[in-house]
């Protein structure tokens, strides 16, 4: 799944960014197998046929956004790692997981916006960031998607 060219640029002081980081709803589980509708009444924007691989991946997201959802409560909760003590966590969403995911990686994510949800969204993945147990889940899904 990655193939060396985010830490060539990085190597190289080349700020790689990411024009398309949630990959149309594909890459956050957004548009699922059991769910090709994005939640929409109407036509599956993708076939079974594509999202059925996708499915390690969707799975992961949806993992580490109850596992970030968990911790940041609990930080939130515990006064001496209370950094956002004043804010509400909010819900933490496989698009949040996505994006942070892109950020941990290297890469700076250009999310198109339409709606004030959306903005909301991409507001609320500052101030968080995904532990290395998070990211390790989201890459072992990478891999097991590689070796289908």
């Amino acid at each position: 799944m990655f193939d060396g060219t985010l830490e060539t640029c990085k190597r190289l002081g080349i700020v790689v960014l990411a024009a398309k980081p949630l990959g149309g709803g594909l890459a956050c589980g957004k548009y699922t197998a059991m769910n090709p509708t994005g939640g929409k009444i109407g036509t599956p924007k993708y076939s079974f046929n594509e999202l059925d691989p996708l499915s390690p991946l969707h799975n992961a997201l949806r993992q580490v956004a109850i596992m970030v959802q968990s911790r940041l409560k609990d930080e939130h909760d515990s006064a001496e790692k209370n950094l956002r003590k004043n804010f509400p966590v909010p819900e933490i969403t496989t698009s949040m997981v996505a994006i942070n995911w892109v950020v941990a990686k290297g890469a700076v994510p250009l999310c198109g916006v339409s709606r004030n949800d959306e903005a909301n969204e991409v507001v609320d993945c500052l101030g968080w960031k995904l532990s290395s147990a998070e990211l390790e889940r989201l890459d072992d899904a990478c891999d097991e998607m590689e070796g289908r």
